[in-house]
């Protein structure tokens, strides 16, 4: 495991104190987003273990940024910046 633990589907449990349609879509995205940068640099930089394991982890990555991105109180205006400030931070 490098960021997300494999096979774990659904929020396994947790109560959320905003209803889903009020959450974070932006917040959340970010999070998966750095996740991704994070993954990305072990593709490129890691062993080869470490790559297939980001390799896999990507997908999973991928799969929740997309959810977020469908949520109705995503903005992807607002996406576009968030990941160009990210950028700024992982991406060397």
């Amino acid at each position: 495991m490098l960021v997300y633990e494999e096979n774990v589907v659904g929020n396994r449990g947790f109560k959320f104190a905003v209803s889903y349609e009020d959450q974070d879509a932006l917040g959340y995205w970010e999070k998966h987003y750095a996740n991704s940068l994070i993954l990305k640099f072990f593709l490129k930089n890691g062993s080869t273990q470490e790559k297939l394991q980001a390799q896999k982890e990507m997908e999973i990555c991928e799969r929740k940024m997309k959810h977020w991105e469908q949520h109705r109180n995503f903005d992807s205006a607002k996406a576009v910046k968030i990941a160009e400030r990210q950028k700024k931070v992982w991406v060397k």
